[in-house]
């Protein structure tokens, strides 16, 4: 995945009418790691605690999924801090790869369940395939 080949599948009538269910739940993850760093420019000595400590200012936190530390918004008790009363704050082309690839669905509006749906490009799995990649390319990944 690179922010080239990354579209927004918003539908704003959809998403407006649904107020944002998804981000009230888990936010969603940069899947790219490239895209996230040209977005949040670290120190030239890139370590996970620097990550930490300068993103944790800025709203982003990590999410541990199976061992690897993928960045996300962090959460309170509605779910993305980022998601306000018109909706997300986030200009669209910095949101996290995961909200900008989901597809909405009719049907989500129709019950109580998210039908909404991502590509594999932006799934989870990929994510994590990513940022391991990326974590033991900077040697602060630990197994």
């Amino acid at each position: 995945m690179n922010a080239a080949s990354l579209v927004s599948h918003s539908d704003p009538k959809i998403c407006q009418q649904c107020r944002g269910r998804c981000c009230q739940g888990q936010p969603g993850l940069w899947v790219d790691p490239d895209r996230f760093f040209s977005m949040f420019p670290m120190p030239s000595f890139l370590s996970l605690q620097n990550c930490q400590k300068s993103l944790g200012q800025f709203g982003i936190g990590f999410r541990d999924i199976d061992g690897v530390l993928i960045p996300c918004p962090q959460t309170h008790e509605f779910g993305c801090i980022f998601l306000g009363p018109e909706g997300c704050a986030f200009s669209e082309t910095n949101r996290p790869c995961q909200c900008l690839a989901l597809m909405p669905s009719i049907d989500t509006l129709l019950s109580d369940d998210i039908h909404c749906h991502l590509p594999q490009q932006a799934s989870t799995h990929n994510a994590m395939t990513m940022w391991r990649r990326f974590w033991k390319a900077t040697e602060e990944y630990v197994i």
